[in-house]
């Protein structure tokens, strides 16, 4: 009898440690995302030097985006199931702040900041996004991946109640710089914002 009392108290401890984790992580509103998400490099301090465009154009874009918007789209199947599962999840808005330099190769970049109700939510949403080609990353947030290629780089991880990605690509040919160390410092730049809110 004491052996099967002692495996079901590990049985429910076992169950409980992820829904505890998940509720002392940080949470946060969609007011703060604006002091969360920064406009991509060049703009963000210290990473300018990450990159060398010479006279390149540069243009920012934002917009926020919450669940009448995107159902307020055309959507395909595949964005009709996404917009689903943030329903489902507890989505509530979300911040796109995007940037492109107009040089050779064209270089653009991007982070998003998804706020959710709860840290479960998140971790739902983020497992959902999560594919084979993301690899893990060692303490990034409470959960966290990406992939690296030649002409590109993409994060996307979990802080709390709150999913953020990061990326930069050249679209039209390989990138002069090192484009998996200037999204690091990207993604770098934005935890530390994080935690100061």
């Amino acid at each position: 009898m004491r052996s099967v009392t002692i495996a079901l108290v590990v049985s429910v401890l076992s169950a409980l440690i992820p829904t505890l984790a998940l509720a002392r992580s940080p949470s946060f509103s969609s007011a703060d995302l604006p002091r969360i998400v920064p406009f991509p490099p060049p703009s963000a301090p210290g990473l300018a030097k990450k990159f060398d465009f010479g006279d390149a154009t540069f243009c920012n874009s934002d917009y926020w985006i919450d669940l009448a918007d995107l159902r307020g789209n055309d959507p395909s199947d595949c964005d009709r199931r996404m917009v689903a599962k943030l329903a489902q999840l507890g989505f509530q808005r979300g911040l796109v702040k995007g940037w492109t330099a107009y040089a050779t190769p064209v270089v653009e970049a991007s982070a998003v900041g998804l706020v959710f109700r709860t840290g479960a939510g998140a971790h739902g949403f983020f497992a959902f996004m999560k594919t084979k080609s993301l690899k893990p990353v060692v303490a990034l947030g409470d959960e966290g991946v990406r992939a690296v290629f030649k002409d590109e780089a993409v994060y996307l991880w979990r802080i709390g109640n709150l999913v953020l990605t990061a990326d930069i690509d050249c679209s039209d040919g390989p990138c002069r710089f090192d484009v998996g160390a200037a999204t690091r410092a990207y993604v770098n730049a934005i935890n530390r914002r994080a935690a100061r809110v």
